[in-house]
């Protein structure tokens, strides 16, 4: 009988020394893991900044932020001829049309018209110049920005 429970002991010895060095190596290699994440981290960072700086200067995207910016330029340059002829309609208007007080129901018609055509040109072109600017201001895309509208676009 003494040699059965020698035999248990030691079986039960034997696993404990096993669970143990099972939770032992968890933990190594767990902590390993995290040493060498956390030492890996600057390759990293440094990689996903190779990719964003690669995809700035890839041949499509250069390609694409240049015709953007160009386009949008002469939309906003357009856009300032709209509303200069839709002030100039709204004023001619209003010299031949005579004293405000006069106006029939169709003048005042015309010239409410008039005016809604000078604020939304003007409303078009606010837009335009924010979105023109907001993408001058990103890191990624200024480089692209042309100097032929940064005076067109200031306010």
């Amino acid at each position: 009988m003494r040699a059965s429970r020698e035999g248990n002991l030691y079986i039960g010895t034997i696993l404990l020394w096993t669970f143990t060095g099972v939770i032992f190596l968890t933990l190594f290699f767990g902590l390993l893991g995290m040493a060498t994440g956390v030492l890996s981290l600057p390759f990293r960072v440094f990689n996903q900044a190779n990719r964003i700086v690669d995809k700035t200067i890839d041949a499509d995207n250069v390609i694409y932020n240049y015709e953007w910016f160009k386009k949008v330029c002469g939309e906003i340059k357009a856009q300032d001829d709209i509303v200069a002829r839709a002030q100039t309609a709204q004023a001619e208007f209003e010299l031949s049309a005579g004293e405000r007080s006069t106006w029939d129901w169709n003048d005042k018609n015309e010239h409410a018209m008039l005016r809604q055509n000078v604020s939304g040109s003007m409303n078009t072109r606010t837009k335009l110049m924010n979105e023109y600017n907001a993408r001058a201001r990103m890191v990624n895309r200024s480089i692209f920005n042309t100097e032929a509208c940064d005076v067109q676009v200031s306010r």
